[in-house]
């Protein structure tokens, strides 16, 4: 399709088409682009020899046809035909404004870069918007993702104590605090006396830390998406990574990480007690069966057997008399 932009016959006979097939636009109009308008360029070395062949036999039959570069301005007209055919409209300034609305509503919830590229390019498909270039989609990416530390790091600032900043401190002296904080992937049931309290410690020493993370990731706003990713960089830097980089930086993933650790342990706690509790339970309704059982049959041994049957009471007396 790109190719009949770039076909001129020597005659003025055939008149140009203002539009292409719907079959090879629709992809065009919606396509992912390196640059902005891109996907209505090609060069003629893109094109194969069979699609011109195939281009000039439709629309040029039994013509001569050369080859020439497209001026802009009949690229410019080609282009806006084929978005009025498919309903859509570049991408403006104005639309740039909109889009980086949208992308900062979207960071709330996830600060994948390729989820805010999925759901932006959904959003400018529902628009009916032709994509920018992959360098606009870049920018704005990476300055809603610069703003939302910012607005976070003022938001740690501001919530964070003196008397809460050595707990968070603390976290940071060990290379191994965290990891040994790490969730045992155990079963229930597996859950020993020794280990449950060795789990009862990690949960003690995140404890102080808990009631802080709650209110400053609730003021903050962050999604549990965004807390679970948060916390993963806790565990994907070193020690030394998190305190080269700014405090408050360091501080939210530690916060989050706290915040997650804190309810996983509370959870394989609450997981492990229930599981013993109902052990316990069974094993006393199985050992109460067997206990009755034996009593029964103990009580039973234990009473006199009577040999004959028992004969009226006046019977023996009579057959005493007629002796």
């Amino acid at each position: 399709m790109q190719t009949i932009s770039r076909l001129r016959p020597r005659s003025s006979g055939s008149p140009w088409p203002a539009t292409a097939s719907p079959s090879s636009c629709s992809a065009c109009c919606r396509s992912a682009t390196s640059r902005s308008g891109a996907c209505f360029t090609q060069a003629l070395t893109e094109v194969s020899d069979a699609d011109i062949a195939l281009l000039c036999e439709r629309y040029f039959p039994q013509q001569h046809v050369s080859l020439r570069p497209v001026r802009s301005a009949e690229q410019q007209a080609q282009r806006q035909a084929i978005l009025r055919l498919f309903g859509y409209r570049l991408c403006t300034h104005g639309d740039h404004a909109a889009l980086a609305l949208k992308a900062r509503e979207l960071v709330l919830h996830d600060t994948a870069p390729a989820f805010l590229f999925n759901e932006l390019a959904g959003w400018l498909e529902a628009q009916h918007i032709v994509r920018p270039g992959y360098t606009t989609f870049q920018t704005l990416v990476s300055r809603v993702l610069s703003e939302e530390r910012e607005r976070l790091t003022a938001v740690i600032e501001a919530a964070l104590t003196e008397s809460a900043r050595p707990a968070l401190e603390q976290l940071l002296v060990r290379e191994d605090t965290l990891s040994a904080l790490a969730v045992r992937k155990q079963v229930a049931r597996h859950f020993r006396p020794q280990m449950l309290d060795h789990e009862r410690r990690k949960r003690a020493v995140l404890e102080p830390i808990y009631p802080l993370a709650g209110t400053i990731l609730v003021q903050a706003g962050l999604s549990q998406q965004n807390i679970a990713c948060y916390a993963s960089f806790a565990l994907y830097y070193t020690i030394y990574d998190l305190r080269r980089m700014p405090r408050s930086q360091a501080f939210v993933y530690l916060l989050c990480y706290a915040w997650q650790r804190y309810w996983q342990l509370n959870d394989n706690l609450a997981d492990a007690l229930r599981f013993h509790a109902k052990k316990l339970g069974d094993d006393s309704k199985v050992e109460g069966k067997e206990a009755f059982a034996k009593a029964q049959i103990q009580r039973q041994k234990d009473t006199p057997q009577v040999g004959q049957p028992m004969q009226p009471r006046g019977t023996a007396h009579r057959a005493d008399r007629r002796a």
